[in-house]
C-alpha cells in the first residue's frame, strides 16, 4: 500500500433508521477487532445523511470509499460496489440522471457531483454497500443487512490493500 496516499473511509446513513445505518455499522466493524490495525494513511468519517456542504472535507484525500445502503431493487443484503474516477464525472451532467441509489437529504450522487464541480473530489471514489430491507425508525439492522456488514468491512479492507499497493 502506498502510505503517501490518503484514504478516507466514509459512512453515509442514519443510524436511527434501521438499515439506513448500515454505513455506520460497517464503520464500527472497521474501528474495532480484527480491523483496527489499518495503516495510518487511512482515516474514518461519518457523513451521516450526506449533506453536500461536506464536499470540502474530501479535498485532502487521494481516494474515498463511501459505505452506504444502495437501493437497486435486489434481494436485501445484496452487496453492490461502484468505482468512479474523478475524470469520468463531467461537470455538466447530473449523476442522478445516470443512477440513483441513496435515501438521504442530499443524495450521495449530489455530494459527488458537487465535490467534483468544486474541485474537492479525490481522484478515486468507491461506493460499496448493500441493498436495504427496512428503512424505518430503529437502531437494529435487518438480519439480511447485518450479515452483509462484516462482509463489506472485509471488502473495504481488500479495496484499501488492492487499489493502493506500492
Amino acid at each position: 500500500m502506498d502510505i503517501n496516499k490518503k484514504i478516507l473511509i466514509c459512512a453515509i446513513g442514519n443510524k436511527i433508521m434501521s438499515d439506513d445505518g448500515f454505513g455506520q455499522h460497517v464503520l464500527d466493524f472497521l474501528e474495532s477487532g480484527e480491523f483496527k490495525n489499518l495503516p495510518g494513511n487511512v482515516e474514518f468519517a461519518d457523513f451521516a445523511t450526506a449533506n453536500f456542504t461536506m464536499a470540502n472535507l474530501l479535498e485532502d484525500y487521494d481516494a474515498v470509499i463511501f459505505v452506504d445502503v444502495i437501493k437497486k431493487g435486489d434481494v436485501p443484503g445484496t452487496i453492490h460496489e461502484i468505482e468512479i474516477k474523478r475524470e469520468d464525472i463531467r461537470e455538466d451532467i447530473n449523476m442522478s440522471d445516470l443512477y440513483s441509489f441513496s435515501f438521504h437529504e442530499s443524495r450521495l450522487e449530489e455530494l459527488i457531483v458537487f465535490a467534483r464541480k468544486m474541485n474537492y473530489l479525490p481522484g478515486r471514489v468507491f461506493i460499496i454497500g448493500c441493498e436495504p430491507k427496512v428503512v424505518e425508525p430503529g437502531v437494529d439492522l435487518s438480519p439480511e443487512v447485518e450479515k452483509s456488514a462484516g462482509k463489506v468491512a472485509r471488502r473495504v479492507l481488500e479495496l484499501v490493500n488492492e487499489k493502493f499497493k506500492r
